[in-house]
């Protein structure tokens, strides 16, 4: 339910980026497709005035949730913002104009309480980043287990986010819930190249998680 629904909003916003659009019209054009394609997620966009920081469900848990408020908590890690879901594949210009129109950096997204900087230094999307970046978006922002951006740009590898990243972060050695550090990630997942540019910039290699694992 959940990979479909974020598959709906997706194409969405590619349509959308093909089509052509501006800070002006790109929310009515979210609108009129949404509309189209699953009106009740679009009634519950609309019952929250189109707030452009709305948290997204698909419609069929909305049918479930409007049985049974109880059924909410079960549904959070399905939840995705616009901004989100641009960052996440990529949408450069969709990104820009969201946040030309007030979308919050700050949202957290699903389970995993996901920032949009989060998901764009997953996917190494590096100029979302940049620009994610010059909004001022938190680059230490935790997620529900205690990992930045910078966490996720080393794990994957992606050495430009991290030079990013590390150009405005002041804690190389931050540590996620487990006591993992970026350095610990980036080993982890023999990625040479990042390890030698935490380590450059200060990186300790001598730092424990809470297993007492080193990097």
């Amino acid at each position: 339910m959940g990979s479909e629904f974020e598959e709906m909003l997706k194409e969405i916003l590619q349509e959308i980026n093909d089509q052509g659009f501006n800070k002006d019209n790109i929310i009515d054009k979210i609108k009129d497709k949404l509309q189209e394609e699953d009106p009740r997620v679009y009634n519950g966009w609309k019952d929250n005035k189109f707030d452009i920081d709305h948290l997204f469900l698909p419609g069929i848990m909305l049918r479930m949730i409007a049985k049974d408020t109880k059924l909410t908590g079960f549904f959070i890690e399905y939840e995705r913002t616009l901004l989100y879901v641009a960052a996440e594949h990529g949408h450069i210009q969709i990104v820009e104009n969201l946040l030309d129109n007030g979308a919050k950096t700050g949202i957290k997204n699903g389970y995993c309480k996901e920032a949009p900087l989060h998901v764009a230094a997953k996917h190494g999307h590096i100029r979302i980043v940049e620009i994610l970046s010059k909004k001022e978006a938190d680059i230490d922002l935790k997620n529900r287990y205690g990992e930045t951006p910078l966490h996720y740009a080393a794990k994957y590898g992606h050495t430009q986010v991290l030079e990013n990243l590390l150009g405005r972060s002041t804690n190389v050695n931050v540590q996620s819930e487990v006591g993992r550090t970026p350095l610990h990630d980036a080993a982890n997942n023999g990625h040479i190249e990042v390890v030698k540019h935490l380590i450059k910039k200060g990186a300790d290699v001598n730092v424990q998680s809470k297993v007492g694992r080193t990097p």
